[in-house]
């Protein structure tokens, strides 16, 4: 056994593995702190401070220091400052280590008069709820989050024929194609364009779920995305530069000549009247394409509209039907027609060459999900992917997902993780003072009663302590009725004293070791 000790002690217990360790530890501290800077803390507990290899390290050097204090035994006087420096290092590691594994780190919400023992933790859970109906709703199943810094993919059955596919503990949105819909016969597609001096991209897209718009500028050159159905409605030649449009039936047509009145108002802009159905409409065509009211308020709901072939007949403009782009000839007074596809078309009136990178006849483009690193102090943005039927829903913590299925209402939540403090407390008042002539705060304060009827004012310089919990002001928000809410960084340190003996023993062992050599 002592063979093996000494063997143990030689290999491990010596200065250069011990060195070895701690100097990869200080240089995960720096690169942590730097990362932190960079992205924010909880980015970074979540790469680092929580992670199994990081406590691994932090046991390893523990376990270093402990085979060199067993080293020492039995107790030799000349050796105290020696035992004093270990002990304290082993002490204060296995705080840390202690911390780390049972500790609590997350946020109390106070609402007015209203008791609660809740901490929001920084990990997030899907919570999976079920009822007669949205208001009445009980929860049925729980699955925690893995507590990673990025992506998370899986594949999961949580309720039948919806898995849990992935989960991003930070998003940012990208523009995308979004679920096949029951909605055909719509255009959406992204394009990439090259001119004499510049290049970038264009999205367009007139699918009524898209999060895109119908008109975008290149180049100074106006892009537009009008329905396939309206090409043929440009290029007949009815007489007029104008025609109607039946927004329902998706199609042109032009009314008889008594149904109609063009007419020019007094300063000089073009009007038409139109009767149909008893109702009386009037369009200002090279203003907007729908019906106006008297004092110029647009009729959105108007199934009729009037599109005006002038306002688009210069060389500034690019007329898209689909995959056939149309831009009108100055030189000839017609419009040159043009097909895209994936390969390169050429414009030549604008220098111009533009392809389709993808397009869709029945998807809308939205802003979809995609993991990302957090940047400064801005909030996590958790969000869930859960499959369907084979169909995509993104959820995050403002936005559940909600379903029927056999006559119950389903809904799946993204909720931060909860744990419960062993008293309660409420928020009597909440109070702020503002910097003068200024909205922005100087300070706030909780005045809060706990459970017991103990009341204390919590305050950014005046934390609560109690019962084993550190409550610090933290932020507020107002609510609807133009009350606070106030919110409360929370935190349970089991390994506090052991740290703080710690570092009161290696101050010791410091002292110590300075009056022992100026004895020599």
């Amino acid at each position: 056994m002592k063979c093996l000790l000494k063997e143990i002690e030689k290999k491990i217990g010596n200065m250069k593995v011990g060195l070895t360790l701690l100097g990869g530890g200080i240089l995960v501290l720096v690169v942590s702190s730097f990362l932190e800077g960079y992205t924010n803390a909880s980015f970074v507990d979540r790469l680092i401070y929580s992670t199994i290899w990081f406590k691994l390290l932090i046991g390893s050097i523990a376990f270093v220091i402990l085979v060199s204090l067993i080293s020492k035994i039995p107790f030799k006087k000349k050796y105290f400052g020696f035992y004093l420096i270990h002990s304290s290092l082993i002490i204060i590691l296995a705080g840390g280590l202690l911390t780390s594994y049972t500790g609590i780190n997350g946020e109390v919400v106070l609402y007015p008069q209203t008791f609660t023992n809740q901490i929001e933790s920084n990990n997030y859970e899907l919570v999976v709820l079920s009822g007669d109906d949205i208001y009445n709703l009980r929860p049925i199943k729980t699955i925690d989050l893995p507590y990673n810094a990025f992506a998370w993919y899986t594949s999961v059955e949580i309720f039948p024929n919806l898995f849990l596919k992935s989960y991003f503990p930070f998003s940012t949105t990208k523009l995308g194609f979004g679920n096949e819909g029951v909605e055909t016969g719509f255009f959406s597609a992204f394009f990439e364009l090259q001119g004499k001096d510049q290049f970038g991209d264009l999205i367009l897209s007139n699918h009524p779920k898209s999060q895109v718009s119908t008109r975008s500028v290149f180049a100074g050159i106006n892009f537009t995305l009008l329905p396939q159905m309206m090409l043929e409605c440009f290029v007949k030649n009815t007489g007029y530069d104008f025609f109607f449009w039946n927004r329902k039936e998706q199609k042109c047509f032009l009314p008889s000549a008594k149904k109609i009145k063009v007419g020019v108002s007094q300063l000089g802009n073009r009007f038409i009247e139109y009767r149909d159905q008893n109702r009386n409409f009037t369009f200002w065509p090279e203003m907007s394409p729908r019906p106006m009211k008297e004092h110029g308020q647009v009729i959105e709901d108007a199934e009729v509209m009037v599109i005006s072939k002038k306002v688009f007949e210069n060389s500034n403009d690019v007329l898209l039907f689909d995959d056939t782009l149309m831009v009108w000839s100055m030189g000839y007074g017609q419009y040159d027609r043009i097909e895209l596809s994936k390969k390169w078309s050429h414009i030549p009136q604008m220098e111009l060459k533009v392809r389709i990178k993808e397009q869709s006849d029945h998807k809308p483009i939205i802003n979809l999900p995609e993991t990302s690193i957090p940047r400064g102090a801005n909030p996590d943005q958790p969000i869930i992917l859960l499959q369907h039927k084979d169909l995509d829903n993104w959820v995050s913590m403002d936005q559940p997902y909600v379903f029927n299925h056999l006559n119950k209402t389903i809904k799946i939540s993204l909720e931060k993780t909860k744990a419960r403090m062993p008293f309660k407390i409420k928020l009597k008042k909440f109070e702020k003072k503002l910097y003068p002539e200024s909205q922005m705060p100087a300070t706030y304060q909780s005045f809060v009663e706990i459970d017991d009827g103990f009341l204390i004012d919590i305050n950014m310089n005046n934390p609560l302590n109690y019962k084993g919990f550190r409550l610090f002001q933290s932020s507020y928000f107002e609510l609807s009725n133009g009350e606070y809410a106030s919110v409360l960084t929370a935190s349970r340190d089991p390994g506090r004293l052991y740290k703080y003996l710690g570092s009161f023993l290696f101050l010791f062992g410091l002292v110590y070791f300075y009056y022992q050599k100026r004895v020599r």
